[in-house]
């Protein structure tokens, strides 16, 4: 037999790509590139080196954990460590797809427990995806596993490719933003040249309460931060109110001065690589982000690489492992807690040791858990545990319309928001006093009320207005001076800063007011908040 014939009788299965079994190292390199594409504002491809080296060792790790315990069968091995990547980087879409069903392709009349069923289906479903994969691997013919290595190669290279071509094209635009001109002429209408633009410090402390729905939920006279901010001379917005009386929805807003249409809501880059930020960066402004929630990358430019890599772990590690445990018990664990407690005592001591004055403005946003939901510490800052309160008390309302009645969990919510107040006079208070060369202007918000019964499925048992009553406070010191009107909403707080301290001309949003619903839409109740928060407003 010739040569010739024998190339004309070679199979795709004779090939290295149907031998040598690398979808699980494709499988994880999709995911970094996936966690990257959303935020190429604040990461370079160059920085995700060091966390995707990490990942790929660690998914050769498992590949030859697996190889061995497995009888030395590669493709065996290499089936279970790819259905584990998948579980492991990509759960949430699986938890989603099983808490879609219950309540809402299946349509069945399970009320408040569709959740905990979509929550069982999803975990029984992530168990058993690694188990069924091992098992395959272990029972096919030696034809079979290479047309089942072939297949998955060629997936997982698709998937690859097109994480790659999304990850350049969106650097590419990130870098084409960066290089044009800004929208509007960087200089102050009074003459104040960048040597004396404002360093900014801009806290949103999730779900804290204005005044008056502060004392309508706990009895107290006041915020416990609005004495504070009073004696430094912040000026309050009494009637301030929230676009959306949820976090997405309302740093949407915030962030680029815009209502959210459709889908882009969803869309990581509408945080990372919004209109707030690349206005700043028009103005030489370093930004700087410390938020808790996941759309928000914590990496910023000051920020060092291995700190990303560390929050890209623990997000997905032991986010992974607390959800999973927390559905099969049916209790929180210490984790979720120490989390929240340790981002919230780092973005404190962020704001105390900030650098100030310096050649370059710089603005950093700290976002915290504020008196959100799970409840982690008491007024003295000691930790709170699952095991001091039921986990109804821990996690807040949950979605039942019977859910645990803010009588019974209130105090857990005014003590973290004491503890707030605490901690922020020392950060503010060291913040003031280091401050340099340049004047400072200091934002104090929550990005909504404290959305206490929030039933998306039930709309006749919400309590819809207190979502929607955010605190908010500014101050600027001398020369600098802002003001902010009476019913300032979060679409409009940051034209109103820019026009008043750069002297543009942004233009400013009608105020409105949208409540979100189980089925997508936006059922605008702009009317209901504006007569209960600002017609009716005592204050």
């Amino acid at each position: 037999m010739d040569g010739t014939e024998t190339k004309r009788n070679s199979s795709p299965l004779d090939g290295w790509l149907a031998r040598w079994p690398l979808h699980p190292y494709l499988v994880c390199y999709f995911a970094v590139a996936s966690f990257l594409a959303p935020n190429l504002a604040l990461v370079s491809p160059r920085q995700e080196l060091l966390p995707l080296a990490g990942i790929l060792l660690a998914c050769l790790l498992v590949h030859l954990a697996f190889f061995f315990a497995l009888g030395r069968r590669a493709v065996a091995a290499a089936l279970v460590a790819s259905a584990l990547g998948l579980v492991f980087f990509h759960e949430s879409y699986v938890r989603q797809l099983f808490l879609l069903l219950p309540g809402g392709s299946w349509r069945l009349p399970l009320g408040p427990f569709s959740m905990v069923l979509g929550k069982f289906l999803a975990l029984c479903f992530c168990a058993a995806l690694p188990i069924l994969a091992g098992y395959l691997g272990w029972r096919l013919g030696d034809a079979a596993r290479k047309r089942t290595t072939l297949c998955l190669n060629l997936l997982a290279l698709g998937l690859g490719i097109s994480s790659t071509a999304t990850v350049a094209l969106g650097w590419r635009e990130v870098q084409a933003a960066a290089a044009k001109p800004p929208p509007f002429v960087p200089q102050d209408a009074r003459g104040i040249g960048p040597d004396a633009y404002p360093d900014i410090v801009h806290v949103v402390l999730d779900a804290y309460a204005r005044d008056d729905v502060y004392r309508e939920l706990t009895g107290e006279s006041r915020a416990p931060l609005s004495d504070l901010l009073d004696r430094w001379q912040f000026q309050a917005v009494r009637h301030s109110t929230s676009n959306f009386p949820f976090t997405r929805g309302s740093m949407f807003c915030l962030m680029n001065s815009a209502y959210p249409q459709g889908e882009v809501l969803f869309n990581g880059r509408a945080f990372t690589d919004c209109a707030a930020f690349r206005q700043l960066r028009h103005f030489g402004y370093r930004v700087e982000l410390d938020s808790w929630v996941g759309m928000a990358n914590p990496r910023a430019e000051s920020i060092f690489t291995v700190e990303f890599s560390d929050r890209f772990w623990e997000r997905s590690l032991w986010g992974t492992l607390r959800k999973a445990v927390s559905v099969a018990t049916g209790k929180d664990i210490a984790w979720r807690g120490e989390y929240f407690r340790r981002q919230f005592e780092g973005g404190m001591d962020r704001i105390a040791t900030l650098e100030t004055g310096g050649d370059q403005p710089v603005y950093l946003q700290v976002h915290v858990i504020g008196a959100h939901s799970p409840f982690v510490f008491t007024a003295e800052g000691q930790p709170l545990f699952v095991a001091d309160f039921g986990p109804e008390a821990a996690t807040g309302p949950g979605s039942a319309p019977d859910a645990l009645p803010f009588s019974e969990f209130g105090p857990y919510y005014a003590g973290q928001a004491a503890y707030v107040r605490l901690r922020l006079e020392q950060a503010l208070g060291s913040l003031f006093a280091r401050a340099g060369r340049r004047p400072l202007l200091v934002i104090v918000q929550s990005d909504h009320g404290p959305a206490l019964f929030l039933f998306s499925n039930y709309p006749d048992k919400t309590r819809q207005p207190e979502g929607f009553a955010n605190y908010l406070a500014v101050r600027a010191t001398p020369p600098l001076a802002v003001r902010l009107p009476d019913t300032t909403t979060p679409v409009n707080l940051f034209p109103l800063l820019l026009n008043q301290v750069f002297g543009t001309s942004l233009p400013l949003h009608e105020d409105r007011h949208f409540l979100p619903h189980s089925r997508g839409e936006a059922l605008d109740c702009t009317d209901e908040v504006r007569r209960v928060l600002v017609e009716g407003s005592p204050d």
